[in-house]
């Protein structure tokens, strides 16, 4: 009778089948990590001198169309149209908080906003358009300041100047605005008096920038020419070495601009001369900019572009939507940038957007 030999345990082929498979198991662990977290966690690493990025959902459909940071760290933003509006009667709007909190409500108005602006004092001030009831429609404008959830006219454009479009304000209350169909700025005190200033005839106004010295800077997107307007009433007329997507003021007297479809940032000094600086970021069409104490923010094809005024150096920095486009910039006294953004991504059923804070 022949006897079983003793088991002798697992032979070498099995124990180095063994090996393997946890080898490849491991393997594949490690590169689910590395791309699914590692990656995205250097990606999520802000660049030095930018402590966080925030994004805040609103819950009106559409994407809001500007931003205007409040005296008190928040911002306000709007939609511009009433499309978003269910019965077309109103203009969406909100503000947002230090505390990431989110206000929003209708503005009742049949107008749409065209542009906001912040005075001295805190008031904010709009631009908006409306069409007369007849055909051919007839588009005029009003300056109105709001208040809450209110919106006062402060006074009404003629209708042979059009619309007002771009606005700024001035730090001694007055405010500046845009006539594009006109070729002209106008200048309103709060008491509704005006004085309208043409500029010459390839201008047609949509971007505002005034110098911490009374120089108002006037520009066409998608044009090469800049206006200068002196306080004193003369005019300058500059060129640029590429079309002008938005202007900007910056401190001592500067003011910026994108350039587009460019990698650089316009610079006009003091003294009128256009300089450029190498930023390493694409900027499109009418990309806007905006302009702290000590850095110029700028929309950019891969996110958000700051730029230090001390140094010149530039950085990127990305945002987690990966917007399809960004609407508007705005700086806060504290230096801190609210932004908007158009999104167009699965978690939306049309166009809508967000609302982002880089706290630097």
């Amino acid at each position: 009778m022949t006897k079983a030999m003793p088991s002798r345990g697992p032979r070498l082929g099995t124990w180095l089948t063994v090996l393997a498979s946890g080898a490849a198991i491991a393997c594949a662990l490690w590169l689910l990590w590395f791309f699914f977290w590692r990656i995205p966690a250097v990606n999520r690493t802000h660049p030095p001198g930018v402590r966080s990025v925030t994004t805040l959902r609103p819950e009106f459909t559409g994407a809001p169309d500007g931003v205007v940071a409040l005296q008190d760290g928040g911002a306000f933003y709007f939609d511009g149209g009433n499309s978003s509006s269910s019965d077309g009667t109103g203009v969406l709007a909100g503000t947002a908080t230090r505390a990431d909190e989110l206000r929003e409500y209708l503005i009742p108005t049949k107008g749409e906003i065209q542009s906001v602006a912040i005075g001295p004092d805190g008031t904010l001030w709009a631009t908006t358009i409306l069409d007369n009831p007849t055909w051919p429609p007839v588009e005029h404008g009003t300056i109105v300041r709001i208040t809450g959830n209110v919106m006062t006219t402060a006074f009404s454009i003629p209708k042979h100047l059009g619309y007002a479009s771009a606005l700024v304000a001035a730090p001694d209350g007055t405010f500046w605005f845009a006539l594009a169909d006109a070729h002209a700025v106008g200048h309103a005190t709060r008491r509704g008096d005006t004085r309208v200033t043409i500029l010459p005839r390839p201008i047609k106004p949509d971007t505002l920038a005034l110098a911490t010295n009374g120089n108002l800077y006037v520009a066409e997107r998608g044009r090469p020419i800049i206006v200068r307007l002196s306080p004193q009433g003369k005019v300058l007329t500059l060129t640029s070495h590429h079309n002008v997507g938005a202007l900007a003021a910056g401190p001592a007297n500067e003011v910026w601009f994108t350039e587009e479809h460019s990698n650089r940032l316009g610079r006009i000094t003091p003294s009128a001369r256009i300089e450029e600086v190498e930023t390493g970021s694409y900027m499109d069409t009418s990309a806007p900019i905006a302009v702290s104490n000590d850095s110029v923010w700028f929309a950019a094809a891969d996110g958000v572009g700051r730029l230090s005024l001390r140094d010149r150096t530039s950085v990127a920095i990305s945002l987690p939507n990966r917007p399809r486009s960004i609407t508007s910039l705005a700086v806060s006294k504290t230096g801190v940038i609210w932004l908007t953004e158009a999104l167009s991504d699965g978690r939306c059923v049309a166009e809508c957007g967000a609302i982002v804070r880089i706290t630097p």
